[in-house]
């Protein structure tokens, strides 16, 4: 299986909306044997930049055969951050699931810590550990992240700069 680099995604939709469209469901690719675990972080990542950035990197990719700047693998790496998934009462309380609806709880940290983390858990690399994890995986990790002033962000539901991607 040939892994895909964020240029050829960005670059393999024919519409902004194919392209948020599997963006949402990135974390099932892998698992259904669709990509490689390189080419479903490439995914990941690309579902963790803001929708308007987004549409901006797509449009160069498709025009100029370019990505900007920011998002050369260099550039992006220097200032990147992880946004991880978890079960919603670990953000909120949700006795007998009343907050069941909202789906999950999601809590943006700095990739250095995101990948301590996973190392921790003997996961080698924080590509792997975005590759296999299931919300099992990161209990606690929030409560982690707040003690530790980790969390940029954190939320319940679908992540403000994302269509929903789990």
């Amino acid at each position: 299986m040939k892994s895909l680099t964020i240029y050829e995604i960005l670059t393999r939709y024919k519409t902004f909306e194919e392209l948020c469209e599997a963006l949402d469901s990135c974390f099932d690719l892998h698992d259904l044997g669709y990509v490689d675990e390189n080419t479903q972080a490439n995914y990941i990542k690309l579902s963790e930049i803001s929708a308007i950035d987004l549409l901006y990197m797509w449009k160069q990719a498709k025009k100029d055969k370019s990505l900007p700047p920011y998002a050369e693998l260099s550039n992006y790496e220097k200032a990147k951050v992880t946004t991880i998934y978890t079960y919603v009462g670990e953000l909120i309380p949700n006795e007998n699931g009343i907050n069941d609806h909202l789906g999950c709880a999601w809590f943006t940290v700095p990739s250095d810590w995101a990948e301590s983390k996973a190392k921790q858990h003997g996961y080698d690399s924080l590509s792997e550990f975005q590759s296999e994890y299931i919300m099992d995986d990161t209990a606690g990790w929030l409560q982690d992240a707040i003690a530790t002033s980790n969390v940029l962000i954190c939320g319940a539901g679908n992540p403000p700069h994302s269509k929903g991607v789990r």
